[in-house]
């Protein structure tokens, strides 16, 4: 794999490429029928991650630094993330170390699954600098969220480890619904005893699964005490986290 010189770029263009699990994004069976753009697409390699299935990631890797070299080439400020089980990757340290050896910084949302303590060195090792772990509230609520037991262990593990790590720049981020809703409280304590320096809260937007499930919406009265909690934990907020509400365009 080349290494490529750091460049200086001034001229204010910016890139963000994906470094997820390569078949999400750049292979695609003929057949294949996608629904509300690549969310089932999405969905299945999720399915993937937590099902503990590899497969070669080659293409994807030579894809996703033929893209950075690109846009290094036009001078542009280079981003990369993953939110589609990016430790599924086996190269991921690999792809990280390359495109850190070009200048270009790195990080990835994740569900925590993979997350121990060798692999956090390993990516802090290649260069990781921003993580996102998705913590969807107590252990029965993130499980069911999640879609398979245990997966609340693991992602409270992630946390630990990554709130330890000064080197980066971390935040929890939860999907609040009505089964969480009233778990805030003690999900903002237990975060703030973690260390946490940011926690991010959003409300899901009714697609895929989310547009069948009741469950995964909150209702008015809901959703204006969930920004009365916001806004009163902000008022408090001295030199312990963060908490921000993260809109993706959908209110309700």
């Amino acid at each position: 794999m080349n290494t490529r010189p750091s460049k200086i770029r001034t001229n204010g263009k910016a890139a963000v490429i994906s470094i997820g699990s390569q078949s999400a994004f750049f292979t695609r069976k003929a057949d294949e029928k996608l629904d509300e753009g690549d969310f089932l697409s999405a969905l299945r390699f999720y399915r993937r991650a937590l099902a503990c299935v590899p497969f070669d990631s080659k293409e994807g890797r030579e894809l996703c630094l033929m893209i950075a070299d690109t846009y290094l080439d036009m001078d542009c400020g280079v981003e990369a993330s993953s939110w589609v089980a990016p430790l599924l990757r086996p190269d991921i340290g690999e792809v990280g170390r390359a495109l850190r050896s070009r200048g270009v910084g790195w990080g990835m949302v994740s569900n925590g699954w993979f997350y121990d303590a060798a692999m956090h060195r390993k990516l802090m090792a290649a260069g990781m600098g921003t993580l996102t772990i998705s913590l969807d509230g107590l252990e029965a609520s993130h499980d069911w969220m999640r879609g398979r037991a245990g997966s609340y262990s693991r992602a409270l593990e992630g946390i630990r480890l990554a709130a330890a790590e000064p080197r980066l720049n971390f935040d929890v981020v939860t999907c609040v619904n009505r089964r969480n809703f009233r778990e805030l409280e003690v999900l903002y304590d237990r975060l703030q005893v973690l260390g946490v320096p940011q926690w991010r809260i959003f409300t899901i937007i009714p697609i895929g699964r989310a547009a069948q499930d009741p469950d995964m919406h909150l209702t008015d009265g809901e959703f204006t005490a969930l920004m009365d909690f916001i806004a009163a934990k902000r008022a408090e907020e001295g030199e312990g986290m963060t908490l921000t509400f993260s809109c993706e365009a959908y209110l309700g």
